[in-house]
């Protein structure tokens, strides 16, 4: 799994021998608007994720495209298209934004349709990309004039050859919000290996460009002023808390104890076990926000975390 210091990453991983896979990672105070919606391992690799404290609300799917000649012919590409066309087809009638990034293994050639500057080989996968863009709903964003770098995304190891197979597609309703986009070609910030090669440290680029892309979107409004909070002054809500808090300590010391569970799934299924002691013994109520903007540093929520922390002990 991908993680980065203040970072909240989504990972798929390639159900096969040498792995590998997708992953797509927020900055951690954007975790409580940032879901995972979807995935597939199966054909195009992809992850889908939803970030709602925009508008539209943004959708990333960022795809792993299989490469076609290993795809065991062309029905395998169209059923496998045709999975991220439902995928966008909901997100469409949400009324929802969409970008799709990654490595796609296409080659769409040049034109409107394509990438301006590209070699003119079209594949099977890259025509049915080509349709979707002729459906006007959706735009290269490779092929337009502000991209810096492009328009070639890969270089081969082997003879240098050059290709564009790593794309950025939005919808058109994203189109007014792109600031920026640069192709990294002269590996200004690609990552690197690190290696020893005889007793000396080496780096080696990557075979393809990092691709860097800018939107300035507008937040989403909030609709209300209030919010809902823990009810701590229930009455009777902290005595109902310890009780069932001390019910359920051997549920959660077989928790801690299941050797299978990753750390992560511990705490996950700890705070599961928590939230619904805190549903049932103290509930919730609405509160005016304004009153909630300092609690963080209160000396009643001090309390009450101390609290709380001795009734787990």
């Amino acid at each position: 799994k991908i993680k980065i210091k203040k970072y909240v990453s989504f990972n798929k991983n390639r159900e096969v021998r040498h792995m590998g896979g997708v992953s797509t990672s927020f900055l951690s105070y954007l975790r409580q608007y940032a879901v995972k919606v979807s995935d597939n391992s199966e054909g195009d690799k992809y992850l889908l994720t939803r970030l709602e404290n925009v508008e539209p609300a943004q959708n990333i799917l960022n795809i792993y495209g299989q490469i076609e000649g290993r795809a065991g012919g062309v029905d395998n590409i169209l059923d496998s298209w045709g999975r991220i066309k439902k995928e966008l087809a909901l997100i469409e009638a949400r009324g929802e934004a969409v970008l799709i990034l990654g490595d796609l293994n296409r080659a769409v050639g040049a034109g409107e349709l394509g990438v301006a500057g590209n070699k003119p080989d079209i594949s099977y996968g890259g025509k049915l990309v080509r349709d979707l863009v002729a459906s006007g709903e959706y735009v290269i964003l490779n092929n337009l004039a502000l991209v810096e770098g492009g328009p070639w995304t890969r270089e081969d190891p082997a003879d240098g050859g050059l290709s564009c197979l790593d794309l950025a597609i939005a919808s058109k309703n994203l189109e007014p919000y792109l600031e920026k986009m640069v192709v990294d070609s002269a590996r200004k910030f690609t990552p690197k290996r690190v290696t020893w090669r005889k007793g000396r440290m080496t780096t080696r680029a990557t075979d393809h460009f990092s691709l860097v892309l800018e939107l300035k979107m507008p937040r989403k409004e909030r609709k209300t002023n209030s919010m809902s909070v823990w009810n701590k002054n229930k009455p009777g809500g902290w005595k109902a808390y310890e009780v069932e808090t001390e019910a359920a300590k051997i549920q959660m010391e077989e928790v801690i104890m299941d050797k299978s569970r990753s750390v992560e799934d511990v705490m996950r299924k700890l705070d599961s076990i928590q939230t619904k002691i805190k549903h049932k013994t103290l509930g919730k109520t609405k509160v005016n926000k304004k009153k909630t903007q300092t609690l963080g540093s209160t000396k009643e929520v001090e309390n009450d975390e101390e609290h709380a922390k001795q009734l787990m002990r």
